[in-house]
């Protein structure tokens, strides 16, 4: 994971899963790799809408 900040000053952060395809989530979402993604997604949501 890295972790950085656009030109506008919006914290972001980049995950790359290795070997994914586009939509890969939503094609095999039982797959361990699909369930820790959305859980991701899930966790930074989480964050962003507590501030």
């Amino acid at each position: 994971m890295l972790d950085d900040r656009t030109e506008a000053g919006v914290p972001t952060e980049l995950h790359v899963i290795e070997g994914a395809y586009h939509g890969f989530d939503a094609s095999e979402p039982t797959a361990a790799v699909s369930i820790d993604f959305v859980q991701r997604q899930v966790d930074a949501l989480r964050t962003m809408l507590s501030v």
